[in-house]
């Protein structure tokens, strides 16, 4: 490929889903990662449903476990606890080579194929016109993205639920995912109580995902229905889940793209005839240099900030961070008291939930159902206000009723929550202060408390609240701004232009105003498809 039209770094859901907008309008791409995956441990898991392996495979340890599992893995509620074995390679040497100093945010990222989309939920949700609006993203192209990744990737979803006009504002939807029996118990529990329940604020549905419901063809890949086995935090031998290399492995195909691997961007240089990306080839320790006619980043809120920061020469100088406030309730579901659960179930969100607070109504907080496994019933355990082994046979008598229900609220910048990048080496380190405000705080812990009080009268009884560490809802934004003015150096154009770097384009959630409760990826993914387009028409 000679100098190409565009270079896209990252290989995250922004990143493919830019080379993919780029490619289909016939532009030549480059896709620049470093691209750390894990071949073995996929071809090590056996086929077959959760309960089959555990009962069969000698070996499951290596996968379920961990062949260097430590005494440290029980220890706190760390930022990425929730990855499984096969899922680490999602943040391999990213603190080594992009490290973050801060006592306030433990953040994760990712230099891995596909970036934290890796390893994410599959939760599908849309901002409504009021979140748009706050972020900054223009409602009428956000809409006709999200429909277009939503027939590209192929979301499962009901229509009519309560909250589907909330949450899933693209069509087209493949039919909605089989609850387990636990989510099933819960949901008819929901219903018979929806009155009460919706008069307390929350509204609950069958969550929007992105996994398939039935086979998809396309592009010559094939993706199976989710076979109900219950190893999607494992395995992604279905390939139903959507992850971002499928799309990438499709591109590939294409003659106008291309992939470099162990490419560690570091900065960008603005030139006459377009740009020039600065990275270290990992694999010979080389530094290197290549021009493209524009370049998109896509490496993550954090990523693109060291690296937009740094080529600005604008070390040291504070700018916004934002990150969800999360919550998980381990919750006890009356209905499944003493009631066997069936095996057949896939892992991910069963349900989902929109709260509204009276006092702030445009404020949605995302709640997110999910039932429990017992190989990860330490993880909880070791929560529980109980002695170690009086809270493993409390969590034996209960597991078939516990769900966890995961609570995310929405953010905004203050002074006190701030990134900088420091000059430090050859990446730099970005320091992180975070503090929310009192009266922030106040209304989390108020929302929270009715929150509680709503999933009661639905039959959802909490057991207790849990706080990981803040940034580990591993949703962020920040750092620059959409903006009309182009004097402002942190500002980007709605297109994601950089005002101080006119070919040089933010794909990810690094210029979002805001951050809306409701989980990002699908923003993210529509966004990025928006902003290529309006690369390619600036070629």
């Amino acid at each position: 490929m000679t100098v190409p039209d565009v270079i896209v770094v990252g290989s995250g859901p922004s990143g493919v889903n830019a080379a993919a907008k780029c490619a289909q309008r016939g532009k030549s791409v480059l896709v620049l990662d470093v691209g750390y995956d894990d071949e073995r441990s996929r071809q090590v898991i056996p086929a077959g449903d959760f309960l089959t392996v555990r009962r069969s495979d000698p070996e499951q340890s290596r996968y379920f476990v961990g062949e260097h599992a430590s005494a440290d893995d029980l220890a706190g509620v760390r930022v990425g606890a929730q990855l499984t074995p096969p899922r680490q390679f999602i943040t391999r040497n990213a603190l080594e080579l992009a490290p973050i100093q801060s006592t306030s945010f433990a953040a994760m990222q990712s230099l891995a194929l596909g970036g934290l989309g890796a390893g994410w939920g599959a939760g599908t949700y849309s901002y409504n016109d009021v979140e748009l609006e706050e972020v900054g993203l223009p409602i009428l192209d956000m809409a006709r993205s999200y429909d277009e990744v939503a027939a590209d990737i192929g979301i499962a979803g009901p229509e009519d639920d309560d909250t589907s006009v909330e949450l899933s504002r693209f069509r087209p939807l493949l039919p909605p995912h089989e609850p387990d029996t636990n989510a099933g118990a819960a949901f008819a529990s929901y219903q018979r109580s929806r009155e009460r329940v919706r008069s307390m604020g929350l509204s609950v549905g069958r969550a929007p995902s992105a996994v398939l419901s039935r086979r998809l063809e396309r592009d010559g890949m094939v993706r199976e229905a989710n076979p109900y086995e219950d190893m999607d935090f494992y395995s992604d031998a279905s390939r139903s889940v959507y992850r971002p290399r499928y799309t990438l492995e499709s591109l590939l195909r294409e003659p106008n793209v291309a992939y470099r691997r162990n490419a560690f961007v570091s900065s960008f240089r603005s030139t006459g005839e377009g740009v020039e990306v600065h990275f270290k080839d990992l694999e010979s320790g080389a530094e290197a240099t290549l021009a493209g006619r524009r370049l998109i980043l896509a490496a993550g809120a954090i990523g693109t900030t060291r690296i937009a920061l740094r080529s600005l020469g604008m070390l040291d100088r504070p700018v916004p961070v934002l990150s969800n406030a999360y919550t998980y309730l381990p919750c006890l579901n009356v209905a499944m008291l003493g009631r066997p659960a069936e095996n057949r179930r896939h892992s991910l969100a069963q349900l989902c939930g929109v709260f509204s607070d009276p006092s702030r109504p445009t404020d949605k907080i995302v709640l997110s159902f999910f039932s429990y496994r017992s190989l990860l019933m330490y993880k909880l355990v070791k929560e529980m206000p109980l002695p170690p082994n009086l809270g493993l046979l409390t969590a034996r008598l209960l597991l078939s009723s516990l769900t966890i229900v995961g609570i995310h609220h929405p953010d905004r910048r203050t002074d006190q929550k701030t990134m900088r990048l420091r000059e430090d080496g050859a990446g730099g380190s970005i320091d992180i202060v975070y503090k929310r405000e009192r009266t922030e705080r106040a209304w989390i812990d108020g929302t929270l408390r009715s929150i509680r009080r709503a999933l009661r009268a639905m039959g959802c009884v909490p057991l207790s609240a849990i706080s990981p560490e803040t940034g580990a809802s591993i949703h962020y934004a920040g750092a620059f701004g959409i903006t009309s003015d182009r004097g402002d150096v942190l500002g980007t154009a709605a297109s994601g232009q950089l005002h101080a770097a006119p070919a040089v384009y933010i794909g990810d959630s690094g210029n979002w105003r805001s951050l809306p409760a409701k989980g990002l990826t699908m923003t993210l993914m529509a966004n990025a498809r928006r902003v290529a387009a309006a690369v390619c028409d600036s070629l």
